[in-house]
């Protein structure tokens, strides 16, 4: 008890490596983080259906491993869907706005890096970018962005 054995505290409960990314993990700590933003309905994972405003985090489409020497870091880019309305609602624009903004309490990306460790799932964290796009959900095309969360571990 009380006894540090150098793993961050969610890794440890996980019987994972240091300094090894698990996707699970660094998913779910994305959707902790993205739940407190009020109203906004959550999936750490994809859902079947859903309805707006939500969002999803997706996969990573690529672990880089190895990212320092040996078996010093891993290196994931997992993208951040949010979708809020039809493309023709212009209250789904106003609202997207407040959700891609840099900064605010409805910033996705306020929240995300207010614990760049995701509750000990990674080192660091940082959301690098996002683009606006349609998402597409029973045959309707929603107004959405996607922003890049970088992770390392």
């Amino acid at each position: 008890p009380g006894r540090d054995d150098g793993r961050r505290p969610l890794q440890a409960a996980l019987g994972v490596d240091v300094m090894s990314l698990n996707v699970n993990a660094v998913m779910d700590g994305l959707g902790v983080r993205l739940a407190t933003i009020s109203g906004l309905r959550v999936f750490d994972f994809p859902p079947d259906s859903a309805s707006p405003p939500f969002a999803v985090v997706a996969m990573p489409e690529e672990i880089t491993y190895d990212s320092t020497m040996k078996r010093g870091g891993d290196e994931m880019v997992v993208a951040v869907h949010v979708v809020v309305g039809k493309v023709s609602d212009r209250s789904a624009r106003d609202q997207l706005g407040v959700y891609m903004a840099g900064t605010g309490a409805t910033s996705v990306k306020t929240v995300i890096e207010a614990d760049r460790t995701l509750g000990g799932a990674a080192d660091s964290c940082r959301v690098t970018s996002a683009v606006f796009s349609t998402f597409d959900m029973a045959a309707q095309p929603f107004l959405a962005g996607t922003l890049n969360v970088h992770v390392i571990g």
